[in-house]
């Protein structure tokens, strides 16, 4: 058994740790609430809160990586236009 186990020090240094993680965990628990009352604010000013939320997250993925989201934005606008135009070929022989 190790020095610091026997002396106690690994307990003091393990319950430090959890300590911290739980004081952050409250920091999150409170920013999380402030975050439902900005969501809850501005839905009672008519605004959609889901496509708030669409917003955000595009955001959030964009400023961690930005030319992942371009290259992303990307490849989706490629199939969408691929999606359409294969629609419109199906829909123009069914017209025939």
């Amino acid at each position: 058994m190790s020095d610091a186990i026997r002396d106690g020090s690994a307990d003091q240094q393990l319950a430090s740790f959890i300590d911290r993680i739980l004081r952050l965990r409250e920091e999150i628990d409170g920013l999380q609430q402030d975050v439902k009352e900005i969501y809850a604010e501005a839905r009672s000013m008519g605004f959609d809160k889901t496509a708030m939320g669409a917003l955000v997250s595009e955001l959030r993925k964009a400023s961690k990586d930005a030319s992942k989201a371009q290259e992303a934005a990307a490849i989706l606008d490629l199939y969408r236009e691929a999606y359409h135009r294969a629609a419109s070929h199906t829909h123009a022989r069914e017209a025939a």
